[in-house]
């Protein structure tokens, strides 16, 4: 029965609550109509952004990097030791015990002479080499623990005795020496089937000791975003996003997926993957979708932000913007936004009338 609704009943005897109207709930808009029930929703604009429009940070010693072409950032936890490792250990791909372990031990020098006596046991050789790089040789043995009184063997001339003290393994199994030392693959099947305890004390590995990594995102402006999300795993580690200390966990479908966030300026919202071992996790495609507000409200006033009065409210400019500062081209602090000379214009030179440099104009 109000006559202001757009469902106005002159014939009505009862109001029934009913009543509608389209217009402007917004009380700072310019027609606000504080009768109204609804306003049209809100336009939208998608913005599609780039990782370089956010401050990115990671905390892992991961391999991680962006890739500008398909506007993707990864952070790739098989890069690490630790995930051939975990192969190794749960037998899913026994060659990764030698590539583990060759990856974890010290290098020796790069010279023939080495190459010859540690990689083909030539105890000639390793005279050569103790004989002409005895600070070389005595280095890299000590970098394997070595025992100190072979190590001295080694360097008065014992080329066996320098092929004894490289072989940090001997106490070990032949099935673990052949695999961890010359990759023999049936070997390293052996090893990990029979001897597990032996190889998870020479990698140092906890079976419980959980692995994570994480990429964080400043967000740089408020509002709504998308964001696209792959992994490749094996499925048994977690992966998440948290914002604001809300964790969410993410499914694996072995396609690309999206989710949706609020977030405000300056949040750090982290993407990250926990596990025993770690796959790659790819982010990319960000996108803002801007709000601009519902087109049944409008406001005049100044829409550059860069002005005194400023109204981030505003949806029309009407050309009210001011700014107070210097409006001379002469000066240092001019301001090519100024629409008020303030009189604050100032310019650093040579004041003197008598010198060579003399600035007739300068201020100070």
């Amino acid at each position: 029965m109000s006559d202001w609704a757009d469902n106005f009943d002159a014939l009505a005897t009862t109001d029934n609550e009913s009543c509608e109207l389209l217009a402007c709930t917004e009380d700072w808009a310019d027609n606000y109509n504080p009768n109204a029930t609804y306003q049209l929703a809100d336009e939208i604009s998608v913005e599609p952004l780039l990782f370089s429009d956010f401050e990115v940070s990671v905390d892992s010693g991961f391999y991680n990097y962006s890739d500008p072409f398909y506007n993707s950032y990864y952070i790739d936890g098989s890069s690490n030791n630790i995930y051939q490792i975990s192969s190794c250990m749960q037998g899913s791909d026994p060659y990764a015990c030698y590539s583990a372990y060759q990856s974890l031990a010290p290098s020796y020098p790069d010279y023939w002479e080495f190459n010859e006596c540690f990689e083909y046991s030539n105890s000639n050789m390793c005279y050569e080499a103790s004989y002409l790089y005895p600070s070389l040789m005595e280095d890299y043995l000590t970098s394997l623990d070595a025992d100190s009184e072979t190590i001295q063997y080694c360097l008065q001339g014992d080329g066996y005795a320098c092929i004894s003290a490289a072989n940090v393994l001997s106490e070990y199994t032949w099935e673990i020496q052949s695999c961890l030392q010359e990759g023999d693959y049936y070997a390293c099947e052996m090893a990990a089937t029979y001897y597990s305890s032996e190889l998870a004390e020479i990698f140092d590995y906890n079976t419980s000791e959980l692995f994570s990594a994480s990429l964080n995102l400043t967000i740089p402006q408020t509002g709504d975003y998308l964001i696209s999300y792959f992994y490749d795993a094996n499925q048994d580690e977690q992966i998440f996003y948290s914002l604001n200390s809300d964790t969410t966990f993410l499914t694996f479908s072995g396609q690309t997926q999206q989710i949706n966030f609020t977030a405000n300026s300056s949040d750090v919202i982290s993407f990250g993957m926990i596990g025993n071992q770690l796959g790659q996790l790819t982010l990319s495609n960000p996108v803002f979708n801007n709000s601009l507000g519902s087109p049944s409200c409008f406001k005049e006033g100044c829409m550059s932000d860069w002005a005194d009065n400023y109204d981030d409210l505003s949806t029309i400019d009407n050309g009210s913007c001011v700014l107070s500062a210097c409006m001379s081209e002469w000066a240092d602090n001019y301001d090519i936004n100024a629409t008020i000379d303030d009189d604050s214009c100032d310019r650093l030179g040579c004041m003197s009338d008598w010198a060579d440099n003399y600035d007739s104009i300068s201020t100070s």
